[in-house]
């Protein structure tokens, strides 16, 4: 039997007012209205989300929901997860927390980076969002849908071995929309220098995904990536009222197998050929198209 060490986060309350997270987040009232049967994200929980969110996150995220005029945010999830070791020496990420603003939420409970495992050192190992938003592109419907990930640096990290094999994140929805547009982000902070990544995988009307790697490696040493993002612009031509999810995930490669291929289908992935030397991590929300 193996034994396995796991690290939890344990839930926390919001840690401070409603009121002063939006004076510190202000946010105006939507001009970009809603669709019969769509659910947006308040105002409220705009403000909870960005509090909880990274510094790197939330500078972005702010400016992004901002956009009143343009933007209509409808959805916002994140997921923690530890690296979890057996006996016999194999590795995986398993999820020991998370916070999710989408259809079925009633509550506004937040661990944030600062709160989250409070009863663990606030020790998790990797943070991983996804957010979808409504743009008001004119005779189209349009959804934006951003991937934000990065570990936490320390013995747990993703692994600066200065491995060839790249690391993958990929969003696949469900609904035959189609990807209008894409484009990718990260950065460095150790050199303050941007990280390279592209274009890798594509499946029409289904998913999309990026590849880079999680080091920059300036001799003799490496450096681990602040984080990565990417976003995704999906349209359609009719209202449907339908809700459908997204799903985003994050493929890490250690080293050994250096080829695979992702596909996707109604928001789900298949990795080909999946082995110990991959470390995967997910996180789904829904919106209404």
């Amino acid at each position: 039997m193996s034994a396995r060490r796991r690290l939890f986060v344990a839930a926390s309350a919001a840690v401070m007012a409603t009121s002063s997270l939006i004076a510190a987040f202000p946010l105006a009232t939507l001009t970009l209205a809603a669709l019969p049967g769509a659910r947006v994200l308040t105002a409220e929980q705009q403000a909870l989300a960005l509090e909880g969110m990274p510094a790197t996150e939330r500078e972005h995220t702010a400016a992004l929901w901002a956009d009143h005029a343009h933007v209509l945010p409808v959805a916002y999830v994140r997921a923690y997860f530890a690296l979890e070791r057996d006996e016999d020496g194999s590795e995986r990420l398993v999820q020991v927390g998370g916070y999710d603003v989408g259809p079925a939420d009633s509550a506004l409970r937040l661990p944030n980076v600062k709160t989250a495992g409070s009863g663990t050192g606030g020790r998790y190992d990797m943070y991983m969002s996804v957010s979808i938003w409504r743009t008001s592109n004119s005779g189209v419907y349009e959804w934006g849908i951003e991937t934000y990930c990065d570990w936490r640096k320390g013995a747990n990290g993703a692994d600066a071995l200065c491995n060839q094999v790249e690391d993958t994140i990929s969003t696949s929805w469900a609904g035959d929309l189609y990807l209008y547009s894409d484009s990718g982000s990260g950065r460095c902070s150790s050199l303050l220098t941007p990280i390279y990544m592209y274009r890798s995988d594509m499946t029409p009307n289904e998913g999309v995904g990026w590849s880079y790697k999680e080091w920059m490696s300036v001799q003799p040493a490496c450096f681990l990536e602040d984080y990565a993002r990417f976003a995704a612009y999906i349209r359609e031509s009719t209202w449907k009222n339908r809700t459908d999810n997204v799903a985003s995930q994050y493929l890490h490669s250690k080293g050994g197998t250096a080829e695979y291929t992702l596909s996707y289908k109604d928001a789900s992935f298949t990795i080909v050929p999946a082995n110990s030397n991959q470390w995967s991590a997910a996180a789904y929300t829904s919106f209404t198209h």
